[in-house]
This record gives C-alpha cells, sequence and structure tokens, in this order.
C-alpha cells in the first residue's frame, strides 16, 4: 500500500473514531456470546438474548444437541457502514461480516438503530454458518451453505411464539422478477466462482429456495441428507445427484419453480416457559479508551483490513490513554502480536509479574517468541520459549485454539502423535478457520491418512467463505491419488504373508 493510502486510511479511522468520542461501549456475555456495541444497553442486551435463543432453535432443528460446546464468538455491532468500511476493504452496501481466522473469529455488524431488524437477520446468518462449520464440518455443495443460513436468518425469536422459515421479502422479489440462474450452474457453483457472479443476489435466492424446499418436507429432507453423505464419502456434485433425488437437475429445477409459485409455509414453534434459554447476560461498561481502541485492536486480531493503518491508530489512540490499564493491555496485545515484538515484550513482562497465570498474557508473549522465530532469530530457542508460554496458557485456557494452534506451529516434529493430536483439537474447535485445515490435512497427507485429508479438504473447496489455494487444490489432488493407491493395493493376509 502506497504512503498516500495508509496516510488515508490512518486519517479514515482516525476521523470515525474522533466522530463517536462520546460513545460509551459495553459487552455483554452469554454462554455462547461475547456481545459489543456503544449503543443503549436495553438494545444490547435484547440482542444477546436472541442470539443465545437463536443457537438454542438451531440446535433443537439440526440435532446438535448441547454436548459439544463452542467456543464464545465475539461480536461487535457498529453504528454504521462507514464505521464498518473504514476499518475493513467492504462494499458499499455490506451491512455485516464474518471472519475466522487464525488469531481470531468475529462478526461485525451495522447497527442502525436500536429496533432494526436487518442488523439481526445479517448476524443470525453469518451465526448460522458459524454453527454449522463448527458442528457439522463435512463437504456441503455452496448453495447448499448460503440456503441453510439464508433459511435459518429469517428466524424469530424474540418470543416464546419461534418462527422458523419465512421467505425474505429480497428473496421473494428476485425470484418473482429476476432471471433464474441455470439448475447446473446454481447446484454445481464452487466457492471461488460464486464470489466472482455478477448474479450473487440471485444465487442466494434460489438457495434459499431449494432449501426451503427439501426442509419442509420429511421425505425430501431424507434426500437431502442422502445427497450430503454421498459427498462426504467422495461422490461428486453432479453424481450424487440424480441418486439421492430421484430426478436430474433440470427437473429439480422444475419442482423449485412450481413450488415457489404455490403456498410457501413457515413454521411456528410454541416454546414452553422455561424451555428456550432467557438468562439475563451479564453486561459491563469497557473503559472510555474502548471509543478509539475496541474496534481497531478486534479488525486487527481477525487479520482484515490495512494493519499498518490499524497498528498506527491504535497507538496513536493509547497515547491519549496514559493511566488506563485496559489501554497499556491493548497495545501490548497489537505490539506483541502484530507489531513492534520488543516493545510487546516490555510491555508485557510486567503484567504477567502480576499475573503469572493470566492465559491471555501468557498466549500473547507466546506469539512474541513465535514472531522471532519466524523471523529467522534463534529460532530453536524461541519455538522454545513460546511453546513454554502456550503451555500456561493451555493449563487455564484449554478451549482455545489459537493457544493449540501456535503450540504445533512451534514444534520440531509436526508428525509427533501428540503433536496431531493437538492441532486435530485446534480444528475441533475452529473447523472454520482455515490455516488450521490446511495445516492438519498436509500432516495426514504426509501420514498417508488420506481419507480423513480428503474430507478436511473437500469441505474447504465447498466453503465460499473462504475459496481455495492453488495449494488446496494440489493438497486434494494428492491425497485423492493416494486414497486411490491404498484401495488399489492388495491387503495381504498374515498367512498369505508366509
Amino acid at each position: 500500500m502506497s504512503f498516500l493510502a495508509r496516510t488515508f486510511s490512518l486519517l479514515l479511522i482516525a476521523f470515525c473514531f474522533s466522530a463517536s468520542a462520546s460513545a460509551e461501549w459495553r459487552v455483554a456475555e452469554t454462554k455462547h456470546f461475547r456481545v459489543y456495541s456503544d449503543g443503549s444497553e436495553k438494545a444490547l442486551v435484547a440482542y444477546a438474548r436472541q442470539l443465545e435463543r437463536f443457537d438454542w432453535l438451531l440446535r433443537l432443528m439440526t440435532g446438535a444437541g448441547m454436548e459439544r460446546e463452542m467456543p464464545p464468538l465475539d461480536i461487535y455491532l457498529v453504528r454504521s457502514g462507514a464505521k464498518l468500511r473504514a476499518l475493513a476493504n467492504l462494499p458499499h452496501d455490506i451491512g455485516g461480516v464474518y471472519y475466522a481466522g487464525a488469531s481470531g473469529t468475529a462478526a461485525f455488524s451495522v447497527r442502525a438503530n436500536d429496533a432494526d431488524d436487518t442488523a439481526l437477520d445479517i448476524l443470525l446468518h453469518e451465526y448460522a454458518h458459524h454453527f454449522m462449520m463448527f458442528h457439522f464440518p463435512y463437504v456441503y455443495p455452496s448453495w447448499y451453505v448460503e440456503g441453510f443460513a439464508e433459511y435459518f436468518s429469517t428466524a424469530d425469536v424474540k418470543t416464546d411464539d419461534m418462527t422458523m422459515g419465512r421467505p425474505d421479502t429480497n428473496s421473494g422479489s428476485w425470484l418473482a422478477y429476476g432471471t433464474w440462474i441455470d439448475a447446473r450452474e446454481l447446484l454445481l457453483a464452487d466457492a471461488w466462482s460464486l464470489k466472482r457472479r455478477d448474479d450473487t443476489t440471485m444465487f442466494y435466492a434460489q438457495a434459499w429456495l431449494a432449501t426451503h424446499y427439501l426442509l419442509r418436507d420429511p421425505q425430501r429432507s431424507q434426500q437431502l441428507s442422502a445427497y450430503l453423505k454421498r459427498l462426504s464419502e467422495g461422490e461428486g456434485l453432479e453424481a450424487a445427484f440424480e441418486p439421492a433425488f430421484g430426478v436430474d437437475m433440470k427437473t429439480f429445477n422444475r419442482q423449485l419453480n412450481k413450488y415457489m409459485r404455490g403456498k410457501i409455509t413457515y413454521t411456528k414453534l410454541t416454546i414452553k416457559p422455561g424451555q428456550a434459554p432467557d438468562a439475563p447476560p451479564s453486561v459491563r461498561v469497557l473503559p472510555t479508551s474502548a471509543e478509539t481502541l475496541l474496534l481497531p485492536y478486534a479488525m486487527l486480531k481477525v487479520g482484515t483490513g490495512d494493519d499498518e493503518a490499524l497498528l498506527a491508530s491504535l497507538r496513536q489512540g493509547a497515547l491519549r490513554y496514559p493511566n488506563d490499564p485496559w489501554a497499556a493491555e491493548v497495545i501490548a496485545a497489537a505490539e506483541a502480536e502484530f507489531g513492534d515484538i520488543a516493545r510487546g515484550r516490555t510491555l508485557l513482562e510486567p503484567l504477567l509479574k502480576t499475573r503469572p497465570d493470566d492465559a491471555e498474557l501468557n498466549y500473547l508473549m507466546g506469539r512474541s517468541y513465535m514472531r522471532s522465530a519466524e523471523d529467522g532469530a534463534e529460532e530453536d530457542a524461541n519455538h522454545a520459549k513460546a511453546r513454554r508460554y502456550f503451555t500456561r496458557a493451555f493449563k487455564t485456557r484449554p478451549r482455545h485454539y489459537q493457544t493449540l494452534y501456535n503450540y504445533v506451529r512451534a514444534q520440531a516434529d509436526p508428525q509427533r502423535p501428540d503433536v496431531v493430536e493437538a492441532l486435530a483439537e485446534a480444528r475441533a474447535l475452529a473447523p472454520q478457520v482455515r490455516d488450521i485445515n490446511i495445516a492438519l490435512a498436509s500432516v495426514l497427507v504426509e501420514k498417508g491418512e488420506f481419507k480423513q485429508a480428503k474430507a478436511i479438504l473437500g469441505a474447504m473447496m465447498m466453503n465460499p467463505h473462504s475459496p481455495p489455494s492453488d495449494y488446496v487444490v494440489d493438497l486434494l489432488q494428492r491425497a485423492r491419488a493416494g486414497d486411490e493407491a491404498s484401495a488399489e493395493t492388495p491387503k495381504v493376509s498374515p498367512e498369505g504373508a508366509r
């Protein structure tokens, strides 16, 4: 990025945050969410409650159950699209976005006003993706990934008379008056071509319709399950379609068109009092420095936007709060993980002396040594120091995927059984994170565990939020070739061997 562009980014960030100097940031915490907002506390509590109830609804409808819990998802509600675009390079009409990276996972949404349902719909859509990828990290066609999120995003969970499957007004208009995408294009669209389409809105609308059509009928729902099972076993999108659904793609498209012209139904669930979670979230007010530092640091952690501009904004903003402990920790974290390594370590050391068991501080110190190793400075020694800090962090925060992933990266032998186990656990906690998937799949291919690698890479290939790189495509080809070779190799019994 040019000096002029960096300067403009920094000025834009500074303007957006100075304009909201009177805002008061709060965080509402529930079992599955940490929701940040500079709006009213009443609206924040309502958002947090509805998100928790939505999580419960998804578990109920998908059979995910309550046994396997996700790490809480961070959600940031911002006042305007301009404020969001100041932090990340987003299209003008984007009202919300979800990021999953090796350093952090979070969702950001525009909060137009305290009663705005559009912002909530966006959050529900993104959380449906997050939920699906965590509980069911399998191979899906791209239309079903988006259709699933669209189908559930219109759920109304405000009261105990919950509704689900209502048509979205915008999608209905596109389906009624727009030019439909060809059936084969819709049903075979891959992750990387989806984002380049001129008719993406129509794709979302038809994906919603196809999902609605299949999920609203028990028999068709079973056909969908059969199709997804075939995909998970390695069959191609087209080869698996007709055996699972009993019709070809053109006939399926005609069925969708007829379904659209009929009566679109939805589900109304009457929930007994106390059946769905409704515990009030814990709410705390963040320090004044959050007005300036919270969002740039959140965006920096998820790896989007201009890192140099975000770091510069954080450094400049922190100078305004010399006696604020929260600001001191934010700038220490930003420097240790993304900025000046030596300065970050210097700022972390006194904090660790007073809180030696703090998981976040130990993780950040470990990251500083990882970065030193990555820079080629005393690689073995710095990796050893990083491992010690990650081990301390893990003891008090075992469900932090970033700690596990970095602990694995600091190892000399990535194929050691306990290291592979740690990497597999990191993926179990964050199957939506691309780098972790690639790391685990690479190790599995090297170890000759081709079927497991194929399952991971196959899911990546169809994820419209993270189009695969050439490396992923090549790695999948290696996994397929290895699996086919293994299947063709005759197994010799002990008797035959003699």
